[in-house]
């Protein structure tokens, strides 16, 4: 399995770079698209929908 991205939040470090590092079989994902994205407000809902709304997110990968 792929890591959890959810350890990306909160200022978390590390977990990116195993995701792109990771060794095993992604078959089942191709044409999966990777999105790197910061949001601001007081709950994990509100700042991923401050930073949809203020379109501050990126395509940064898509897995072939």
């Amino acid at each position: 399995l792929l890591p959890k991205v959810g350890a990306l939040e909160n200022g978390s470090n590390g977990s990116l770079r195993e995701i792109f590092s990771y060794q095993g079989d992604v078959s089942g994902l191709v044409g999966v698209k990777v999105y790197v994205g910061y949001g601001l407000g007081a709950t994990s809902a509100a700042a991923v929908n401050e930073m949809l709304s203020s379109k501050r997110y990126k395509l940064i990968h898509t897995i072939q």
